[in-house]
């Protein structure tokens, strides 16, 4: 976060999340202002969730939503990165 440009009314939430489809169960771990640093609610999580899924999304009114998932293997260890970029707003120069 400490190479985010500028941004108006920016929210920033990070969430668990267990499961897909109807068994999908999102958990959210920190959902406010967008600072260089948060603190994240971890009991918010139950301690039987297991294999699932942090993201990170950051939304304001001046750029296009960026969304980050970063799944989590069985072992606890982050298995991969994958970035999207949701343009809900569009770029505003």
């Amino acid at each position: 976060l400490n190479q985010l440009p500028t941004v108006k009314n920016g929210t920033l939430t990070v969430t668990y999340t267990v499961g897909a489809g109807h068994m999908k169960t999102p958990y959210t771990l920190y959902s406010g202002a967008i600072a260089k640093s948060v603190s994240l609610d971890l009991n918010a999580i139950p301690s039987d969730a297991e294999g699932g899924t942090y993201s990170v999304a950051i939304s304001c009114d001046n750029y296009a939503d960026i969304h980050v998932a970063i799944p989590v293997s069985r072992s606890g260890c982050i298995s991969s990165i994958r970035t999207r970029f949701l343009v809900a707003r569009g770029n505003v120069s």
